[in-house]
């Protein structure tokens, strides 16, 4: 299951970072040196594979930044990325289909793109906007450009943070909600908090 291989938590339990052992125990495959190579050859996905290594310092980044200190939030967001991203393989969505305006390790939907994108790259966003408004850049290729802001390490990894801040406030830091690091608080955070639609593939990936 991986939420119980993030972490198991006690209620409130603080957690001001993760460690890369932490890391290694949730996604113990992307521990290898030739993980991503396997990836790119398997699966014709090149350059979007990331190993623990990649992801260890921006997660903690993101820790930081968004002051998500209870473990719990912290087990239920790295959970949800690995789900997302097929363990640090994918930072566009390629399943079901093919969509590349799907973005970040959280896959976030096109509209929750630019929300985050607004907010961790603002000045850049009104760049691109102020290009297409000027006739430089067609509509059509801009949020290509947009996703981009929000695709590079720093960002794709904190994503899943910034969400639980800025779009899931009913789940951090509340009483509980998100407390015991348990599949049963993980779903409901997948439910209620992502609005996710849980798949099969989803209950799968859990036990």
């Amino acid at each position: 299951m991986v939420v119980s291989r993030v972490s198991v938590a006690q209620d409130n339990d603080l957690c001001k970072e993760v460690s890369s052992a932490q890391i290694a125990a949730a996604n113990p495959d992307a521990e290898q040196a030739d993980y991503c190579d396997d990836t790119d050859h398997t699966f014709d996905i090149r350059g979007e594979c990331r190993t623990n290594e990649n992801a260890y310092k921006s997660i903690n980044k993101a820790i930081q930044k968004w002051e998500i200190s209870k473990r719990g939030e912290v087990v239920a967001t790295i959970a949800w990325m690995l789900y997302e991203s097929d363990g640090w393989k994918n930072n566009i969505q390629h399943y079901p289909r093919y969509d590349p305006q799907v973005a970040t390790r959280a896959m976030f939907s096109k509209e929750v793109v630019k929300d985050y994108a607004w907010d961790v790259r603002r000045d850049s966003y009104t760049y691109i906007l102020t290009t297409v408004l000027s006739g430089q850049m067609p509509l059509s290729t801009a949020h290509e450009e947009i996703v981009r802001l929000v695709i590079e390490d720093e960002w794709s990894f904190g994503a899943g943070f910034w969400y639980l801040a800025k779009k899931a406030p009913e789940y951090h830091n509340q009483d509980g909600k998100l407390r015991s690091g348990s599949q049963d608080d993980f779903v409901n955070y997948m439910q209620f908090g992502v609005k996710a639609n849980l798949t099969g593939s989803l209950d799968a990936r859990l036990k």
